[in-house]
C-alpha cells in the first residue's frame, strides 16, 4: 500500500517486465499512457505492452 498514487505508478513501472492492459477506467488509461510516453521518450527501457480485448481499444 502506497500513500501517494504517483509513488505506486513509479514502482509499478520500475519493476515491470511487460504490461497487459485490460479494459478499465481512467486510472488504467493513466497508467497505460504514462508507460507508453516514458518508453517513447526513452526515459525508461522498452518493454512489451499488450492491449487485451481489441473491441475495446
Amino acid at each position: 500500500s502506497y500513500r501517494y498514487f504517483f509513488v505506486r505508478k513509479v514502482m509499478f513501472l520500475k519493476y515491470a517486465v511487460a504490461y497487459i492492459v485490460m479494459p478499465g477506467g481512467f486510472g488504467t488509461l493513466d497508467e497505460f499512457f504514462e508507460a507508453v510516453t516514458l518508453i517513447q521518450t526513452k526515459k525508461m527501457r522498452p518493454f512489451p505492452v499488450i492491449l487485451y480485448d481489441s473491441s475495446y481499444w
